[in-house]
């Protein structure tokens, strides 16, 4: 896959922030949940595998549906000239 999957996935999981600011499970977003489920689950490896699994759909759909825009920009950004 192009490096631009992982630099968006990298992005996409950054957890420090949400989890500070949202407390309550009720508005946590979908990937700090998806990492606390190791916590809570840690025993159970296909609940885990299925909150990742449900975590990486909607970045692996954002990237298909923008894939010629981000590598578009990739392209343009490293051009001189």
């Amino acid at each position: 896959m192009p490096q631009d999957f992982f630099n968006f996935a990298w992005a996409w999981n950054h957890l420090l922030l949400p989890i500070m600011i949202l407390q309550s499970p009720k508005m946590q977003t979908l990937i700090v949940a998806r990492a606390q489920l190791r916590g809570q689950y840690g025993t159970f490896p296909t609940l885990i595998s299925a909150g990742v699994f449900i975590g990486i759909i909607p970045v692996s759909v954002i990237y298909l549906i923008a894939q010629r825009q981000i590598i578009k920009g990739m392209t343009l950004g490293g051009v001189k000239g």
